[in-house]
């Protein structure tokens, strides 16, 4: 671990932001919602819509790379989000890790 062990717990609204996570490997968050304090790892909180899987931390990961985009771009097929044109941090991420106790 870095110097900096501070973590940001992030939500996993949806299955998809999911997959996204474990096949693309990047996570969003609204820059408007952005902490003040600065970040490297982010732990990924699955809410009650996951099921029997829900409501724990599963996975966290370490912020390899970070930048500002709108969400359009992150999510095309999402043209007629209400939020489509704000801008968003995309995190990416080398490695997502999963915990042996969520």
């Amino acid at each position: 671990m870095s110097k900096n062990k501070t973590v940001l717990v992030g939500v996993l609204k949806s299955r998809s932001d999911l997959k996204i996570l474990l096949e693309k490997h990047w996570y969003r968050i609204p820059v408007f919602y952005l902490p003040k304090r600065k970040f490297n790892y982010i732990a990924f909180y699955q809410p009650v819509v996951f099921g029997r899987l829900g409501k724990r931390i599963e996975y966290y990961a370490r912020v390899k790379r970070r930048k500002i985009v709108r969400r359009i771009d992150l999510l095309p097929k999402e043209v007629k989000h209400p939020r489509a044109k704000d801008e968003y941090l995309k995190c990416e991420f080398s490695k997502i890790e999963k915990l042996s106790k969520p």
